[in-house]
């Protein structure tokens, strides 16, 4: 990579924390942008963060414009189907207007690279849709529109079910699965855990992140997900050996209020990237959760 600064929106989010850590280890450069600071003192020579919001072009500009930035990883986002539901105003707010910016930011700046990231359920948004898809797909025509226009080289990055460290604050099975057992409370499992998902591990997305940054060129679309699709109970017996039975559980019938997803198998552009297996990435992140988790 070259000399220039790889700009991190989001830094202090599930997936942005551990992107931030992964190429500080491989001494990259890195900006570090967020609204929020829980960044802890850092001292490390190639870490510089800025609280800011997105939403401000003109102050983010400004604050930006002394730096040379060679590649822009945008995850500042509403995440989740639950959240971007009961927070219309939000999603359309973090996941729209700042990846606007975040396009028109790099122009501005000639910035050379762009990763951003969408969501495998935009696949299927005709049969199932949802706000969090319709902002994730909003994002994905505007970025087909600045590369036709801007001849950006940019990247979208569709990501599947997501699980790893730094998620104490996500929603998604996994994560209810591991503070259940941490806080030592039943786990509600709806659908009677028959609910397929691909899982993915935090950890590879920042190793296909350094692994794209470095190269020429980068696809317009790039699948992040493992192509193997596991049932919610397959999940649950998995961690049940690793834990060693310490999970409380019960299933139930269809969640109230609530349309379950359906999940496509898709097909992954991993290649130079050797993915985690699941009952790795479980024991990784429950070893996370052990050290971290606070009641």
């Amino acid at each position: 990579m070259s000399k220039g600064y790889t700009l991190i929106t989001g830094s202090e989010g599930f997936i942005g924390k551990n992107v931030t850590d992964y190429f500080l280890k491989k001494r990259i450069k890195v900006i570090c942008l967020d609204k929020v600071n829980k960044l802890k003192i850092n001292k490390n020579k190639n870490l510089k963060f800025i609280k800011i919001n997105l939403k401000n072009f003109t102050k983010v500009k400004n604050r930006l414009s002394k730096f040379k930035i060679d590649c822009i990883i945008h995850l500042a986002a509403k995440a989740g189907i639950i959240d971007c539901h009961n927070n219309v105003d939000k999603a359309f707010e973090d996941n729209i207007i700042s990846t606007m910016n975040v396009f028109q930011l790099a122009e501005k700046l000639k910035v050379k690279k762009i990763f951003y990231f969408s969501s495998l359920s935009t696949f299927n948004f005709k049969d199932n849709p949802h706000f969090y898809a319709l902002t994730k797909k909003f994002s994905q025509d505007l970025a087909l529109t600045q590369n036709q226009y801007y001849k950006k080289n940019s990247c979208c990055i569709n990501l599947s079910n997501v699980y790893g460290e730094h998620s104490q604050k996500k929603k998604s099975f996994i994560h209810m699965m591991l503070k259940a057992e941490m806080s030592k409370k039943e786990l509600k499992v709806y659908n009677y855990g028959n609910q397929k998902r691909d899982f993915l591990y935090v950890g590879d997305i920042s190793k296909t992140l350094y692994y794209l940054s470095k190269k020429k060129s980068i696809p317009h679309q790039f699948n992040l997900c493992t192509s193997r699709l596991a049932t919610l109970k397959d999940a649950i017996k998995l961690y049940q050996k690793i834990c060693n039975g310490r999970l409380k559980f019960k299933f139930y019938g269809s969640q109230k209020n609530y349309k379950e997803p359906n999940e496509i198998k898709s097909i992954r552009n991993t290649k130079g990237v050797k993915l985690t297996n699941l009952q790795l990435g479980l024991i990784k992140s429950r070893n996370f959760y052990i050290r971290n988790f606070k009641k």
